[in-house]
């Protein structure tokens, strides 16, 4: 088993006006950082805040090494300035953690695990587990059935806070919809997962504790329907059925009317036949519409996002042992196998 001293990992923190506690957690972060591995990264990916958060930044990576800042020019949202730090991150674990949300103290338990043999990590938040509350419930009841349905295997009380190895991070950036897909993306690879218990101590403020119940109506209709194409199938067949039952129903309506000469020419039932026939072309036509919109969004040619500064730690400790032969220029063969690693 190998020590924690020589994993590399890529810490990636997508902050936005965090200005009020992020220069403390950079300062607790670099210091567990520093005592726990020879080689490590942090990527920073300001989304366009608003506040003097990218100017504290700054200081720390004067004082703490290896601390990359990555701004964006406009703000997106979390999962692609998420994204931004994933396509940027050289270590062999990658740990995403959410800085309103997750305490740094995490990212040892996280890879302690991962060095067991687990290729995903998830931290679980015991306040998730405990299924206190009826927006805890119900996101663990969607988190489940969202699972069954798509048959994936990942636990309910997810949180932001995950590690995962290099191969499932290679799998992640070669979908074109990793930004909608992000939270569940570890569990589509198929790869084995494991899971720590921890107490989250939320350092930007009991404000930010979870999403609007709006925001995570939202996410969850994200979520449906990029992860795959049943739900367009649930509408096809429900469609169907009730086209069935319709035959039926005209079937029904000519007998009735060939054994009830006297039968009143009915205005209601036929206002409620063109009523659910527009109810339910509405509703196919609501779910084709947000699929043309994903297909557009994943077929324009259009970049994800736009990096507007990038500035590193005045020191870097991992850039003078990285990409260095000894003894000689590197051949062409190496620098081929080092440009796949």
């Amino acid at each position: 088993m190998r020590l924690t001293k020589e994993i590399f990992p890529s810490v990636v923190l997508p902050v936005r006006n965090a200005a009020e506690f992020f220069g403390q957690y950079l300062d607790d972060l670099a210091g567990i950082l520093l005592q726990s591995f020879d080689f490590y990264e942090v990527l920073v990916i300001d989304d366009a805040s608003t506040d003097n958060t990218v100017a504290i930044i700054k200081e720390r990576q004067k004082a703490h090494p290896n601390i990359s800042l990555f701004c964006l020019p406009k703000a997106y949202e979390q999962s692609i300035a998420t994204i931004a730090g994933l396509d940027h991150a050289i270590g062999d674990l990658v740990i995403i953690l959410d800085p309103r949300l997750d305490q740094p103290e995490i990212i040892v338990p996280l890879v302690n695990e991962a060095i067991k043999g687990a290729d995903i990590v998830y931290a679980l938040p015991r306040d998730r587990l405990s299924k206190t509350g009826l927006y805890n419930r119900m996101v663990n009841s969607f988190v489940a059935a969202l699972a069954w349905y798509d048959k994936i295997d990942l636990p309910t009380a997810i949180s932001s806070a995950r590690l995962f190895s290099r191969a499932v991070l290679n799998f992640i950036l070669k979908a074109a919809d990793r930004h909608r897909i992000l939270s569940l993306a570890p569990a589509l690879s198929g790869y084995r997962y494991s899971t720590i218990t921890y107490d989250r101590t939320f350092p930007g403020g009991s404000n930010v504790r979870r999403l609007s119940w709006r925001q995570a109506f939202v996410k969850a209709i994200n979520l449906t329907l990029a992860l795959s194409p049943q739900p367009l199938r649930f509408v096809t067949l429900f469609a169907l059925s009730i086209s069935t039952i319709t035959i039926f129903y005209s079937i029904f309506a000519v007998v009735y009317w060939y054994f009830t000469p006297d039968i009143m020419r009915g205005w209601t039932s036929l206002t409620l036949q063109i009523s659910g026939l527009f109810f339910l072309t509405s509703l196919v036509l609501a779910v084709m519409s947000e699929y043309m919109q994903q297909i557009l969004d994943n077929t324009g040619r259009r970049p994800l996002y736009f990096v507007s500064q990038q500035i590193s730690s005045d020191v870097m400790m991992i850039a003078p042992k990285l990409n260095v032969i000894e003894g000689g220029a590197m051949s062409s063969s190496d620098r081929d196998a080092r440009g796949q690693l």
